[in-house]
């Protein structure tokens, strides 16, 4: 049995998608605006995209100083070229996206699918 439950949620942007782009558009609309307020709605558990299916193995393809958020650096020693692993960047995510929801302006939508017409699935 499921139980359909209607909230209404107030908000001035509604993202879609916490992967890297989600992610660095909400960082930049955060620490651009004082008093706008951000939905961020995603089908994981936690922000990181496409990286929750990557194999276990894989790196990023870059130097991790070139990714990420431009409020939170990737790259764990300034000047040191080194390629993040799957697990460091959905633990990266996951500390952005908390200290983007410390603001007070973010709420996340975990396991959620965005419908159109402004509505929301869990």
């Amino acid at each position: 049995m499921s139980v359909a439950t209607n909230e209404t949620i107030e908000t001035d942007y509604l993202i879609v998608g916490a992967g890297a782009i989600g992610m660095a558009f909400l960082d930049e609309l955060v620490h651009r605006t004082t008093s706008k307020t951000f939905v961020i709605v995603d089908r994981e558990s936690s922000p990181g995209g496409h990286w929750h299916h990557a194999y276990s193995f894989v790196r990023l393809h870059q130097g991790s100083q070139f990714y990420g958020v431009n409020s939170e650096r990737l790259e764990r020693v300034k000047g040191r070229l080194e390629y993040a692993t799957k697990y460091e960047l959905l633990a990266y995510y996951e500390m952005v996206m908390d200290k983007l929801m410390a603001t007070g302006r973010v709420r996340f939508l975990s396991c959620c699918d965005y419908v159109g017409d402004g509505i929301v699935r869990s």
